[in-house]
């Protein structure tokens, strides 16, 4: 019985990282739309070693949304950019300036849509057919899966 249960949540950990994939990798709706604002935002870290690094934000009359360093510096206000985003969770999935063809995607939401549940998919895959017991792994992951699709969906 609790083994049927275990099997059934890994399943449905699966289900759930195919979804946050299809997501990310539909193109989803394509915006062209101009730049009202960039914001660059210095980010403090109250730690020991007082870490700190600058974010990027670009706002549209639709969306706003975070971005590289060099993207924000690429761009001014007033110039017209392209974006998609996504159908499911409605998160920006690439942006390019118009006359670019190089789409770029935003570290976090490549970590979020693409990489963490590729790993998901991988390790719930190995706890079904390995002999190893990767049971705290697989618990490890999908807390993090959760709390992914916490911030997708927030």
């Amino acid at each position: 019985m609790r083994f049927a249960i275990q099997k059934g949540i890994n399943l449905l950990s699966i289900l759930v990282a195919i979804i946050i994939l299809t997501d990310f990798l539909y193109t989803g709706e394509m915006f062209i739309e101009e730049v009202n604002h960039i914001k660059k935002e210095h980010q403090r870290y109250y730690n020991a070693a007082k870490n700190s690094h600058l974010s990027y934000r670009v706002n549209t009359d639709k969306h706003s949304f975070n971005v590289t360093e060099d993207f924000a510096k690429k761009i001014e206000i007033g110039e017209k950019i392209n974006y998609t985003v996504s159908k499911i969770f409605a998160e920006i999935n690439s942006y390019s300036k118009i006359e670019s063809n190089k789409k770029e995607v935003y570290s976090l939401r490549l970590f979020s849509g693409l990489i963490l549940p590729i790993l998901v998919i991988i390790i719930m895959v190995l706890s079904f057919y390995s002999k190893i017991k990767i049971s705290s792994l697989v618990l490890i992951f999908q807390i993090l899966l959760i709390g992914n699709l916490i911030f997708l969906i927030s």
